[in-house]
């Protein structure tokens, strides 16, 4: 089996993407990594090797190509980049080898997000739209045949449509976060800590690797931080972060000083934790509400619009309290729970209802051992 990413490939990405329950099934794991062809810059990121996957760094489509063409009947790839709307001209050459081929090719669509509010909203479907204006004024990325599977987590709207049809069969499971919550229960007494879910804030990655720009004013995001501290240490309440998972170990000392800063436990704390401090949106929060786990979003002037946006389409979702910076001495702690809007939250953006119970990547496997082949 296959998998096919254009980042460096890392010891979170192997747990990520299920190397252990693939080959737990039966299944030899081989990962094409294609960063130098289509998003070099994401070589410029911090990331910890995985040491016992075979990784293949392909450095041109001659390359790519040769891969493809050993590519049998018995083979199964997973796309996890390329497949995304709109469809891009940069990847026609990876969809057409690998779709030329006759393996079997599934992609994932496992994180989902709310959809914008109010202004952002209005700024999303502008853009939305300048998107596929700029599609239509260029040749179409012509694709040999549909992907045989989608496995997402409650929508594949993100796959593009030119790569879905009735052959595609579409698998509902839940996010890939999800399957670190399968063994995690949330606890009746909660430890009286307030844990702020990290989002490395102006330090994030992909303002590197995507040439996105970032948005954030200097220093913003640390005033934030210590008014939190402070804020929330006078009422008697313990500080802890849970880092972002793609967080170098010490990186983010600069954003929260004197503040514990726990790596690779975010599920564990959320399900302990008194309630959790959202300074921007981010896909974690649904493990928050999968665990019932109360979240106060906290803004403050600087925080640039677009980030804002974001925020409130999740703060909506979850019908979560919204504080300033200035009012943390007054606001309700622990923040009231919706449960209704947690539950209807997860739904939505996390898990169907009558989804398997069963962790990402082994009903991955299953699909791929149980399919038809020629």
């Amino acid at each position: 089996m296959v998998l096919v990413v254009e980042s460096p490939f890392s010891a979170r990405d192997a747990e990520r993407f299920g190397v252990t329950d693939l080959r737990a099934a039966g299944l030899a794991v081989e990962v094409w990594e294609i960063a130098d062809l289509t998003l070099p810059d994401a070589r410029r990121q911090w990331f910890e090797p995985s040491p016992d996957v075979a990784i293949e760094r392909v450095g041109t489509w001659d390359r790519f190509e040769e891969l493809a063409g050993r590519l049998t009947s018995d083979d199964a790839v997973v796309l996890i980049c390329g497949v995304y709307a709109p469809l891009s001209a940069k990847y026609s050459a990876l969809l057409k080898r690998i779709l030329d081929s006759q393996a079997l090719v599934g992609t994932l669509a496992s994180g989902t997000i709310p959809p914008p509010v109010g202004t952002q909203r209005l700024r999303a479907w502008a853009y939305a739209s300048l998107k596929k204006l700029q599609a239509l004024a260029r040749p179409p990325v012509e694709v040999p045949r549909a992907l045989d599977f989608v496995w997402a987590g409650t929508t594949v709207k993100a796959v593009a449509s030119e790569l879905r049809d009735a052959r595609t069969t579409c698998r509902f499971i839940h996010t890939l976060d999800a399957d670190l919550l399968l063994a995690v229960e949330p606890r009746a007494i909660r430890e009286q800590f307030a844990l702020i879910v990290d989002t490395m804030g102006p330090f994030h990655p992909d303002y590197v690797s995507q040439g996105m720009e970032n948005p954030w004013p200097p220093d913003c995001y640390q005033s934030i931080v210590q008014s939190v501290s402070e804020g929330l240490t006078a009422r008697g309440l313990e500080v802890v972060v849970a880092a972002h998972p793609r967080a170098k170990p010490g990186s983010l000392d600069a954003l929260y000083p004197g503040l514990q800063v726990v790596h690779g436990r975010t599920p564990e704390l959320l399900a302990s934790c008194a309630f959790a401090i959202a300074i921007e949106g981010s896909t974690s929060l649904g493990m928050a509400a999968y665990l019932q786990t109360p979240v106060l979003f906290v803004n403050a002037p600087c925080v640039p619009a677009f980030v804002a946006g974001i925020a409130a389409s999740f703060r909506r979702a979850m019908h979560a309290p919204n504080a300033a910076v200035g009012e943390l001495s007054s606001v309700a702690m622990p923040p009231l729970v919706d449960q209704a809007a947690l539950a209807r939250y997860v739904r939505r953006y996390v898990k169907s209802a009558g989804s398997p119970d069963r962790r990402f990547w082994s009903v991955v496997a299953a699909d791929i051992l149980d399919s038809p082949r020629d």
